[in-house]
């Protein structure tokens, strides 16, 4: 998913890092030293939803609208936008086996 300071991440790191450090799983309140990564990428790109529109943002555009009240609910930073696919690709697949499922509770 991302390619950041000579490393490479996985959709898994990124959900990882979601669930054990910003909650969601649990919340781990020991970050490491070396997890610098992950508010780096988290305040490095996003996107902004205006109707169906999307303006990219990057750097400090994203603090600026995540600060005003107005855009906040509308500003995704990467990690997020990664969590929201992951999430669609997971419902996807669960709708695409409803049979299979449903099967299985009878």
């Amino acid at each position: 998913m991302f390619y950041w300071k000579e490393c490479f991440y996985t959709r898994s790191d990124v959900i990882r890092w979601l669930a054990n450090r910003f909650g969601g799983a649990h919340l781990d309140f020991r970050r490491q030293a070396d997890e610098q990564h992950i508010d780096e990428i988290k305040n490095y790109f996003g996107l902004e939803m205006i109707g169906t529109n999307h303006k990219m943002l990057i750097g400090q555009e994203i603090a600026d609208g995540r600060a005003d009240p107005q855009r906040r609910p509308r500003i995704y930073d990467a990690t997020e936008l990664i969590a929201a696919d992951s999430a669609r690709i997971f419902a996807i697949g669960v709708a695409s086996s409803a049979a299979a499922l449903n099967s299985l509770l009878r």
